[in-house]
């Protein structure tokens, strides 16, 4: 018998190679969890986001047998790491909006936002 800890991932890898190793337990991996981990792949998002929806109102257990059952496979999860360089060039482009516009940083926030999507 082994005395090895579970973790959260090892319920993500229950998740996506369709095993039930071991019994779910809310207390190591909640639903919000799971649902932030698995949106980490591009492929999971439609399913994660349908889920998010209902999240608050159905128990963690069912958001893990929602996964669990929904999930298609394996797929790599990309964590992905903040690019210094493009966070120095997006302050800039707020503090010239700021300056451009006599705005607040949070309202520079929400141009530069609104001009990206565009």
């Amino acid at each position: 018998m082994s005395d090895t800890k579970i973790n959260i991932f090892d319920f993500i890898n229950q998740i996506q190679n369709k095993t039930t190793k071991y019994e779910y337990d809310k207390k190591i991996a909640p639903g919000y969890s799971l649902s932030a981990i698995l949106a980490h792949n591009e492929y999971y998002l439609p399913i994660v986001n349908r889920m998010n929806l209902l999240q608050m109102y159905v128990p963690d257990k069912f958001v893990y047998a929602y996964y669990h059952d929904m999930i298609p496979g394996y797929q790599k999860l990309n964590f992905t790491k903040k690019d210094k360089k493009k966070m120095k060039e997006r302050k800039e482009k707020v503090k010239e909006i700021q300056r451009e516009y006599n705005v607040s940083k949070r309202e520079a926030l929400l141009i530069l936002v609104h001009k990206e999507r565009l």
